[in-house]
């Protein structure tokens, strides 16, 4: 799979995970980067403003651009307007509002860093690991899509 090609299928995906600061906004902005032929969006089942400074540092260290983020509570949009709506943890799972029919739904297991505690070097290198695992599942999720 080519990183970064435009695709003649369009699909719009909603990212939501617990604040909408750590895992929606990186697999927002890293699919926003990669795969800029789709729409994606994030929110938050309780959100907390802004992107987490950690993630926005991840982001910008692998080229991808975080600037204007702002936290969206996944309450107060249509879901019906996504073709597809990907949960990540536990939360997210258990309290977004449920799609309505035709709306594909992912379940996705991808640890919160915002939960990691310790030095600088620690918490990084969790950030960096729901990076990784993000942008493997969103590969993965653009070629089942195209497949």
């Amino acid at each position: 799979m080519v990183i970064g090609a435009v695709y003649n299928i369009r699909m719009r995906t909603l990212f939501v995970c617990t604040g909408n600061t750590c895992r929606s906004p990186m697999a927002e902005r890293m699919a926003r980067h990669f795969y800029p032929g789709h729409e994606w969006e994030s929110a938050g089942v309780m959100p907390q403003g802004g992107i987490h400074p950690m993630s926005a540092r991840v982001l910008d260290d692998h080229g991808c651009d975080a600037t204007g983020f702002e936290g969206r509570n996944v309450a107060d949009l249509d879901l019906g307007a996504f073709d597809q709506v990907v949960l990540i943890g536990e939360t997210a799972q258990a309290c977004s509002p449920d799609p309505p029919a035709g709306v594909e739904v992912h379940h996705w297991d991808v640890p919160d860093p915002y939960e990691v505690r310790g030095s600088e070097k620690v918490i990084l290198a969790a950030y960096e690991e729901s990076w990784a695992d993000l942008k493997h599942r969103i590969a993965k999720l653009v070629a089942e899509q195209e497949g």
